[in-house]
């Protein structure tokens, strides 16, 4: 998917019950932008997050999609973004093999590559037959960020994409952005984890309302 994706926000706000998590945030993400959101726990970061993959919807406030110039109906944002976090879910009763042919039978792979590369460059291989609620908590987080970042989307959503992960698996992220972020538009939500970050050439800071 070679389209640019553009995002706006207008005075976006999001209430939890009688909680305000965020509070009129207005900025706009361009394409290409390698952005960092730092703040500190509840600061709204994963909300927002949320929010762009239209996971959640604002209070107040608008957020609008651009395609290549071209608005993109809410309903078709998924097309567009890619995500990866500490709190979505995993197919456990899956082997790797089966879960990443799963995931890529909905979202293309990123620059004509195949899942087996996509088992390969996750450094699970050994395990691809095994079932993934045999997994430790690293090699998780390794599956999620593999499928989040080979999928061909313009928008790539990282939150706190390190949790869980040694040096190791520190070093291999780093490359990991490093081969497949160029061209594409990159949030990562953060909490001053300067590794998770430190290509971003954009930070938002957001603090507790």
């Amino acid at each position: 998917m070679s389209k640019q994706i553009k995002v706006v926000f207008e005075n976006v706000s999001k209430k939890f019950v009688s909680e305000w998590v965020l509070k009129d945030q207005s900025f706009m993400i361009n394409p290409a932008d390698k952005i960092a959101v730092l703040g500190p726990n509840g600061s709204g970061k994963s909300t927002l997050l949320q929010i762009i993959a239209g996971y959640v919807s604002p209070t107040k406030g608008k957020i609008s999609f651009y395609a290549d110039g071209i608005p993109v109906e809410e309903e078709n944002v998924f097309q567009y973004v890619s995500l990866a976090a500490p709190y979505l879910e995993l197919i456990e009763e899956y082997t790797l093999r089966e879960l990443v042919n799963f995931h890529f039978g909905f979202k293309k792979i990123i620059g004509g590559l195949t899942t087996e590369d996509a088992i390969e460059r996750s450094g699970l291989n050994p395990s691809a037959d095994k079932q993934v609620k045999n997994f430790s908590s690293g090699m998780k987080q390794r599956l999620k960020l593999i499928l989040a970042v080979m999928s061909d989307a313009p928008l790539l959503l990282l939150d706190e994409p390190l949790t869980n992960l040694d040096e190791e698996g520190e070093k291999w992220y780093t490359k990991m952005l490093g081969d497949f972020s160029a061209g594409r538009t990159v949030v990562v939500c953060s909490n001053m984890n300067e590794k998770e970050f430190g290509f971003c050439e954009r930070r938002i800071q957001l603090n507790k309302s």
